[in-house]
């Protein structure tokens, strides 16, 4: 037994004579720039930068090695320069890190305070924008305050969600060849499951959009008076007049989602409130669920063609013929 028990001890010994290798060995690398040293480039590490230069704090020697971001030695201005021009940089509150603040930030901060989703380190330090160390409903009202520019559902990013924030993404689930950006695909999942479907184009036009498509004037709904809105801004514009319109009513005019306001848009917003007028869906008569225009006929209508008949088709929008 004694033997045994020595031969133990031995053992125990021989393993406490050998060199210690740990984590502790492992160094923390840091990206150049992260002067905090907080494992994330942001304006924090600029700022740190511009007041060393300035005389207002000290540095570390390893935070030195950090600013010197364009590596000739020297801590200076420059490094601060090549800081924003070059290296990725993340304002507080840019939690998804896509460049910009917008809901889709607040809406995950908020949802990691209530438990249903994890952040990357980094993200956690991004979501802290009242800079108090922690994570919470805080940071939430601060980010929905202060700090974000676009609300979830402001796909086309003017400021309010409307009929036009519904089209597209209506669009883009129902149309293969209409596409968003990133950015516009976060802001365009509303219900923050993950994917843009159905459910959000749902979501935006019974609970969010505040104005309809083609409600120019902002009364509430689309009708005859703003399609005439529409026609005015069409032909001023084209004779080069200039039209005050907010970026809002631009969109709102914009019904066929191409980016300009012309004649086109009248006729299909004058097709959807003639529809809606038979009791029909404004947008598309064999499709509740779809919330842009379906493709209308346009006709230039000649009452004087030996073959005009006067015979009126479906979802067709007629335009008289202008005589000379």
């Amino acid at each position: 037994m004694k033997k045994t028990l020595c031969a133990c001890m031995a053992a125990v010994l021989a393993l406490a004579s050998l060199p210690v290798l740990g984590a502790s060995a492992e160094e923390t690398t840091y990206a150049l720039g992260d002067v905090d040293m907080d494992g994330v480039v942001t304006n924090d590490d600029a700022t740190m930068i511009s007041r060393y230069v300035l005389g207002y704090i000290t540095l570390t020697e390893e935070q030195l090695k950090l600013a010197d971001v364009n590596e000739d030695g020297v801590v200076d201005l420059t490094d601060v320069t090549k800081l924003y021009n070059e290296k990725q940089i993340y304002v507080l509150g840019d939690v998804d890190m896509d460049g910009v603040v917008t809901g889709h930030d607040t809406a995950m901060v908020s949802r990691y305070v209530l438990g249903y989703i994890t952040l990357k380190e980094e993200q956690l330090k991004l979501a802290d924008v009242n800079e108090d160390g922690v994570v919470d409903l805080t940071d939430v009202t601060k980010l929905y305050n202060e700090k974000q520019i676009y609300v979830l559902g402001d796909v086309d990013m003017d400021g309010v969600v409307t009929g036009h924030d519904t089209a597209m993404v209506s669009r883009y689930v129902l149309d293969d060849t209409y596409t968003l950006t990133e950015e516009q695909l976060k802001l365009a999942d509303v219900n923050e499951d993950g994917v843009v479907d159905q459910a959000d184009a749902d979501k935006l036009y019974t609970e969010m959009q505040v104005y309809s498509l083609g409600d120019i004037d902002m009364s509430g709904m689309a009708e005859v008076g703003d399609t005439s809105d529409i026609l005015v801004y069409y032909a001023k514009v084209s004779a080069g007049q200039n039209v005050e319109l907010t970026a809002v009513q631009k969109n709102l005019a914009d019904v066929d989602l191409n980016g300009t306001v012309d004649i086109t848009d009248a006729c299909y917003n004058l097709a959807g409130y003639a529809r809606a007028a038979a009791g029909q869906k404004a947008y598309n008569r064999d499709n509740e669920k779809q919330y842009y225009y379906a493709p209308v006929k346009i006709v230039i209508q000649d009452p004087d063609d030996p073959n005009y008949t006067g015979d009126l088709e479906p979802d067709t929008v007629y335009v008289p013929k202008t005589k000379a």
